[in-house]
């Protein structure tokens, strides 16, 4: 038993009109694999919260509910 799609895929394809190419870089994707510089030299140490959230600001706290709503939405449990 053979695999029609990989031998029919195997071809170039057949497009008149429109001029062959050898070269693929057609800028859908980046050629250069380097990082981005996002901190500078000296990158920024964060410290984990209780729950792995990184460094939050007072006003970033989460703050208590009032009512009887779960506190994880995730758990399914109520």
């Amino acid at each position: 038993m053979s695999n029609i799609d990989a031998f029919a895929n195997s071809f170039p394809p057949d497009m008149p009109g429109i001029p062959r190419v050898d070269d693929f870089s057609d800028g859908t994707f980046p050629t250069d694999t380097d990082q981005p510089e996002t901190q500078g030299d000296d990158p920024v140490d964060a410290e984990l919260g209780d729950d792995g959230q990184g460094d939050l600001a007072p006003e970033d706290e989460v703050l208590q509910h009032s009512g009887d709503a779960p506190t994880d939405l995730r758990d399914g449990t109520e």
